[in-house]
């Protein structure tokens, strides 16, 4: 069965045919239109459960006054259609400076969301973030202009074509023989803060080839066993997070720290686990995240309420 994860859950239909053909700038007036921003951020409606809340045609048309050129900028761009109706994403700088509006980060609330709510903000935000960055040519340095309902720019130079960037990075639970997991605290994160290893997949590698070098630089072990789980999209700002699994015959003892990266690491048991969480050593990965998936998965239990944000 296939994992459903929070940003990962499907329900659009993306349509990429009418990509081409598609006038944005015409369909702001009766299309769906989600707003996001760049401090990722979503607009959500004040129904229950959470929506995402769309903007009207007024506060668009104040907005992005000139449709047209927001359209060629990437300020507005196709997602997909759900239940038959276009939607269109819009992203902004900060939504708090909206009237009467304020934004709420997706990682609060994307478990919360619908299936396609959830899909359509990671689009949005993955999108947002690209074009956000992408306004010059990478080969000639000219400046570069959106396409294809916002799923392409094209230089005005050298008249090549860029695509969204995906990166693929990996994520792995490692248990030793004692069917304790691996936990670590990055150093830059909040004090307690754990999570299981993760990194980006390099140049030239396989993604399980990154398990292992990852698992070996951050914590200096060896791996076996290396087992592929499922994925998600993790728009931060544009990742593709692979869940994988492996087993270690390594011990606490073993472990050697980059420690520019890794504040600690230990292997724990269930129990020492939800006594860590339930006393609040530890604050667990937020729901919305693949590792507290993985984490549930080894558990065979929710992960502790208690301690989770």
């Amino acid at each position: 069965m296939v994992q459903k994860l929070p940003l990962a859950r499907g329900g659009i239909d993306a349509a990429c045919a009418l990509r081409s053909d598609l006038d944005l700038a015409a369909l702001c007036t009766t299309a769906r239109v989600v707003a996001v921003d760049l401090r990722r951020q979503v607009l959500l409606s004040k129904q229950q459960p959470p929506t995402l809340g769309g903007l009207s045609c007024p506060e668009i048309a104040r907005e992005f006054p000139q449709l047209s050129q927001a359209v060629a900028a990437g300020r507005i761009f196709f997602l997909g259609k759900v239940d038959g109706r276009v939607v269109l994403g819009a992203y902004f700088a900060d939504l708090d400076k909206l009237p009467g509006r304020a934004g709420v980060p997706i990682r609060e609330v994307a478990h919360k969301l619908s299936p396609s709510d959830s899909s359509l903000a990671s689009a949005a935000l993955a999108l947002a973030t690209w074009h956000s960055r992408a306004g010059y040519c990478a080969r000639c340095g000219s400046s570069t202009y959106a396409q294809a309902a916002g799923w392409e720019r094209r230089c005005t130079g050298c008249q090549c074509v860029e695509y969204p960037r995906t990166d693929p990075s990996i994520i792995c639970a490692v248990t030793d023989p004692q069917e304790r997991l691996l936990i670590a605290h990055n150093v830059a994160w909040a004090p307690r803060r754990i999570s299981v290893l993760a990194g980006y997949v390099e140049a030239g590698e396989a993604a399980e080839e990154t398990v292992h070098r990852e698992i070996a630089e951050e914590v200096g072990i060896e791996v076996t066993c290396v087992r592929y789980l499922y994925s998600q999209a993790w728009p931060f700002p544009r990742s593709l997070m692979l869940a994988f699994t492996a087993e270690t015959t390594a011990q606490d003892s073993d472990l050697v720290l980059q420690e520019d990266e890794i504040g600690w690491a230990k292997f724990v048991s269930r129990t020492d686990f939800i006594s860590l969480a339930m006393n609040r050593k530890i604050i667990l990965p937020s729901q919305a995240t693949i590792a507290a998936s993985m984490i549930e998965r080894w558990l065979g239990e929710p992960l502790p309420r208690v301690a989770s944000c």
